[in-house]
């Protein structure tokens, strides 16, 4: 079976402030009916997987205040619930958001989702930072997997200001997570791209 690890069905008003124009081109989002800010509908990502040979792909959701960007967790589980078992959904919340944020991962379970995914490279916080300590503890009791993207984000200019540093998503900052919560399922997207060495030696030191 073939998994495709990150994939989108989202539409352009979700996306908020974020636009081919105003990011780095290897952030670039995909056109749909020439509209920058899109992704993919369901039946595109679907029919791009069996082009591909992919069985089932991972599709995320969004909660970016910074970027006006929200892909809600209940869009995210209705297009699962389509996809007649070819698509894998995770949820989102804004890391720093305490206990609103741990309140919508109730609303994540319930919807079925295995998982939350998390942006700190959008809001300038590391994964260690104990803000984000009570969604860490709320997914390790529920069992939700905990998607990082490390290594690589691109870019993105809103109002004059540039987001998506690099420090934010270095793959050793996961480190400290899976120690302090060793029964959390951590993913690291992208596997730190350059940094891939440095996830292996994680993942071997820590068995989640």
């Amino acid at each position: 079976m073939i998994i495709d690890s990150q994939g989108w069905v989202s539409e352009v008003e979700q996306w908020g402030n974020i636009t081919g124009d105003n990011s780095s081109e290897a952030f670039s989002l995909k056109k749909i009916d020439n509209k920058p800010g899109s992704k993919y509908k369901l039946p595109d990502l679907i029919e791009m997987m069996d082009e591909m040979g992919v069985d089932k792909t991972v599709i995320l959701g969004a909660n970016i205040p910074v970027f006006e960007a929200k892909i809600p967790n209940k869009f995210i589980a209705d297009n699962v619930e389509q996809s007649q078992d070819r698509l894998i959904g995770i949820g989102s919340v804004h890391d720093v958001d305490g206990l609103k944020a741990v309140r919508e991962i109730d609303e994540i379970h319930s919807l079925g989702l295995p998982g939350v995914r998390l942006s700190v490279e959008s809001s300038n916080a590391y994964p260690w930072d104990k803000r984000i300590w009570p969604i860490y503890e709320k997914c390790q009791d529920l069992d939700l997997i905990i998607y990082f993207h490390t290594g690589w984000s691109g870019s993105v200019e809103i109002n004059g200001r540039i987001h998506g540093i690099w420090k934010n998503q270095r793959v050793e900052h996961l480190d400290e997570v899976c120690v302090e919560f060793p029964k959390l399922r951590v993913v690291a997207n992208y596997a730190g791209v350059s940094e891939w060495k440095t996830c292996l030696m994680l993942m071997l030191k820590n068995k989640n």
